[in-house]
């Protein structure tokens, strides 16, 4: 969906007469005409070294350093969302095939995973999956819809991420299969994180002030973490990070 979205914003480039049209159409407060009061020359060099002066009009001039800025920036961004759900697709897909993937496969998937968030998925993720595809399948019918007449399509909606991530913790399994809970809390997570543009929550506009107004952006969302989980913050104790940092920055020599 994302791909035909870019292809549809890419062939706005060519439509720029309609854009205006029905743009002049919406607001009685656009400008009919646009204005010449500061006109703008070009001056383009040739090959032989002669130049050649030439002047956008109006129209030209908002449809060269605003209309196609705007649909080329837009067609970027968009470009780089759909990598992003290639990669996570990639990473993720899987999970929701897991009735249908075959054994072979799922160690592969398992192995790129677990690759790329060692820090959070244990390597025997694979050996735990394939006991819970067996729990999967041995549900009732009544409490977990799954029906082998069904079709493959008809089976992932019934499996969605959410609803197995629902089903683990209404049977209360997260002790049993671990690494599958923290698998699919990562990938239902993602989307959220994806959509992140730039900073707009309301904790940043309390946080850069005047006063930080020059903060690095590294330094900046920093801060915002710490004030996001203040409860976690106010938790822990800082004494000894206090203690270390004053003494190895104490300039007081001892004689």
């Amino acid at each position: 969906m994302l791909l035909s979205l870019v292809d549809f914003v890419a062939d706005l480039r060519d439509t720029f007469s309609d854009v205006e049209s029905q743009a002049k159409q919406l607001s009685n407060f656009v400008d009919q005409e646009y204005s010449d009061a500061n006109k703008r020359k070009v001056t383009r060099m040739r090959t032989d070294k002669e130049s050649q002066a030439s002047s956008l009009s109006p129209a030209d001039k908002f449809q060269v350093n605003t209309f196609y800025v705007i649909i080329d920036k837009l067609v970027a961004e968009l470009q780089k969302q759909s990598e992003a759900h290639d990669l996570i697709i990639q990473l993720f897909g899987f999970l929701t095939q897991l009735l249908f993937i075959e054994t072979d496969v799922l160690e592969k998937e398992v192995a790129n995973l677990v690759k790329v968030y060692s820090d959070d998925i244990e390597k025997d993720l694979s050996v735990e999956l394939k006991q819970f595809i067996s729990c999967l399948k041995g549900q009732p019918k009544g409490f977990f819809p799954i029906v082998q007449k069904k079709t493959q399509v008809q089976m992932m909606k019934y499996c969605g991420p959410l609803k197995v991530l629902n089903w683990l913790v209404d049977l209360d399994m997260i002790q049993v299969f671990p690494n599958t809970y923290i698998a699919y809390r990562i990938l239902l997570t993602l989307p959220i994180a994806n959509c992140e543009s730039e900073r707009s929550f309301s904790v940043l506009k309390r946080i850069k002030n005047i006063y930080r107004s020059t903060m690095s952006d590294d330094r900046l969302s920093s801060l915002t973490r710490l004030s996001i989980e203040v409860d976690l913050l106010r938790s822990i104790d800082f004494d000894d990070l206090i203690h270390d940092f004053a003494r190895a920055k104490s300039r007081k020599k001892c004689f």
